[in-house]
């Protein structure tokens, strides 16, 4: 590593606030930087991060080629050679924490001064370790989404050439991922989960390959196998109830109902349907729960006999 490794990937990306420094402009508030949480013995300052408000030095980071000295809701030095992991909690309506463990302790440094995120990727790139990512499953669709769509605007997929209409697809994308950051969690999640097979889709479409496409395709799968099991764990306790109806429990009738009306199918809407319009009402049952048709099918013959 040297001057030039830390310049590139440890940039002006990272504070949110405050002055960026590096070797050829550091100022006269590095000695108090020094004194309050820094070493006297340090030597060759590349890079000086002063987040304080007066810009007294007060808060901030020292960083050279073998420590990261810092001061924000924590004091400490970080040795780069001793990092061993990297993880970065992003949660919805929480600050962004990085963790950051040695072999002695773990810090921790939130993104109330540092834009955390790229802080942590300079780290990953010049220790060569992975980020580790703490969020929820809803998360990380958001998160990897964004992620894809930024490398297809900055040009990391190769002989990619978007026509005017796959460029204004994208901007939808940003634009429905800042409406559903101000949904309740309930319909955070639900939006999520159907801007996950959109934009896979529009990837696969690009004939787009990556880890991070690999992992949305995980991601929905996992999604689709949950959706698939309360289907038939709702399925079977319909059928637990009108077993007991059919044994002559006239006061399970009321749950027969709700149990439909749970799955969104009314009894009258299968009567006497064509096998054109049985299919078609089957094929809108899918979309709304994401399950097989094999499912629906099995569950609407029960009404029909």
């Amino acid at each position: 590593m040297n001057k030039d490794d830390l310049l590139l990937y440890i940039n002006e990306g990272v504070i949110k606030t405050g002055q960026y420094y590096t070797y050829h402009t550091i100022p006269s508030q590095i000695g108090n930087a020094i004194y309050l949480y820094g070493n006297n013995q340090i030597l060759d300052i590349v890079i000086f991060i002063d987040t304080s408000i007066e810009q007294n030095g007060s808060m901030g980071m020292i960083i050279n080629l073998d420590n990261i000295y810092f001061q924000f809701n924590q004091k400490g030095c970080i040795e780069l050679k001793n990092i061993s992991s990297l993880i970065l909690e992003k949660h919805r309506h929480q600050k962004q924490v990085g963790r950051i463990k040695d072999h002695q302790q773990e810090y921790l440094i939130d993104d109330e001064n540092i834009n955390i995120e790229n802080f942590m990727n300079a780290l990953s790139y010049l220790c060569h370790i992975e980020i580790e990512l703490q969020m929820s499953i809803h998360e990380k669709i958001e998160h990897y989404i964004q992620y894809i769509l930024q490398d297809i605007e900055n040009n990391n997929y190769e002989d990619l050439e978007l026509t005017s209409q796959q460029n204004n697809q994208i901007h939808e994308f940003y634009q429905n991922l800042d409406i559903i950051q101000t949904l309740d969690d309930e319909n955070y999640q639900y939006e999520l989960e159907i801007l996950c097979q959109q934009a896979l889709d529009f990837f696969d479409e690009l004939q787009l390959d990556s880890e991070e496409i690999d992992i949305l395709i995980d991601i929905q799968n996992q999604i689709n196998q949950k959706k698939e099991q309360d289907f038939s764990n709702q399925q079977k306790y319909y059928d637990d109830i009108m077993n007991h109806y059919q044994q002559g429990n006239p006061q399970i009738f009321k749950q027969v109902k709700s149990m439909m009306n749970m799955l969104g199918i009314h009894e009258d809407d299968l009567k006497n349907k064509s096998p054109d319009e049985l299919n078609q009402y089957i094929e809108e049952l899918c979309q709304r729960f994401g399950v097989s048709k094999s499912q629906v099918e099995n569950l609407a013959k029960k009404f029909q006999k």
